[in-house]
């Protein structure tokens, strides 16, 4: 199952807040529809390693070589959901368990 994370910007290991979300590929694609998420790496990113923020600003999702893939997720690796904050990011995906939920 695809781990999803919030992130603030700098250097590898301090971007990363908290353990991730484990979330189901059918999950992301409710609560994302109209994002495509970016391949960034097979390795951690990092994002503005010159200005460090204080708080998570980006949400990436990790998809595992055992995990499988989609047409969204086709390769193991680390997914930037561009212009998605974590808060929104929560939002959306309270709403796709709700809707799962039914």
């Amino acid at each position: 199952m695809p781990t999803l994370y919030y992130t603030k910007d700098g250097r590898r290991p301090h971007t990363q807040r908290g353990p991730g979300i484990n979330v189901s590929f059918q999950d992301l694609s409710t609560a994302f529809p109209n994002i495509n998420p970016r391949f960034v790496s097979i390795e951690a990113p990092e994002f503005n390693v010159d200005k460090p923020s204080q708080y998570p600003m980006r949400v990436v999702v990790e998809v595992e070589a055992d995990e499988g893939t989609t047409t969204e997720y086709p390769k193991s690796g680390f997914y930037l959901l561009p212009n998605v904050s974590p808060t929104h990011a929560n939002e959306q995906l309270e709403r796709a368990k709700r809707v799962g939920d039914k």
